[in-house]
């Protein structure tokens, strides 16, 4: 897993996409990364409801719980955490080119 991270790493410091990713089906991991930056950091707004939970900060950054399935398409990041439970075809076709602005250094595996 951690060659496939490696190898879909795009190193870009000229541009800062100020997300944050939680790609995990867990929504306990979730909810403790979420916890972690709302107690801190300041935030301007925390949403936490049965399928959706993100938080953001006053530093302009937001993070965001998502599900990792073929419908999360689309999203970008500069920040992500991983499961390490995530399928590696999920991984490979759908997370990690999300992570297309990340650093190894800005992902955590969980």
């Amino acid at each position: 897993m951690d060659k496939t991270v490696d190898r879909a790493i795009k190193i870009n410091a000229d541009v800062s996409h100020q997300g944050i990713l939680i790609f995990t089906s867990c929504r306990g991991k979730a909810e403790a990364i979420i916890d972690y930056y709302s107690r801190n950091y300041g935030y301007i707004d925390l949403v936490k409801s049965k399928n959706n939970m993100w938080i953001n900060l006053l530093d302009g950054r937001r993070v965001k719980w998502v599900d990792p399935t073929e419908h999360i398409r689309g999203y970008q990041c500069s920040e992500a955490y991983i499961d390490r439970e995530i399928d590696e075809n999920i991984l490979n076709t759908v997370v990690m080119p999300i992570c297309i602005f990340c650093t190894r250094e800005s992902i955590r595996m969980i």
